[in-house]
């Protein structure tokens, strides 16, 4: 498999994972807008997946919202 999608494929099952840890806890929200909400989880997870994917693939470049 080309190391760029195994690195992506494995990011994106860390994030799940940490989303699915999460499931039915109590949420903090850390930004509200009339048409967006900002959760921590959010945060968290952007996080892992641009870490992850910036140690392993490191010429990849991110646009996050």
């Amino acid at each position: 498999m080309n190391q760029y999608l195994d690195a992506a494929i494995k990011a994106a099952r860390a994030a799940g994972a940490l989303v699915r840890g999460n499931f039915g806890r109590p949420l903090k929200v850390n930004v509200e807008e009339a048409h967006d909400i900002k959760l921590e989880l959010d945060v968290r997870s952007q996080a892992l997946i641009t870490d992850y994917q910036g140690t392993r693939a490191p010429i990849n470049i991110f646009k996050a919202e």
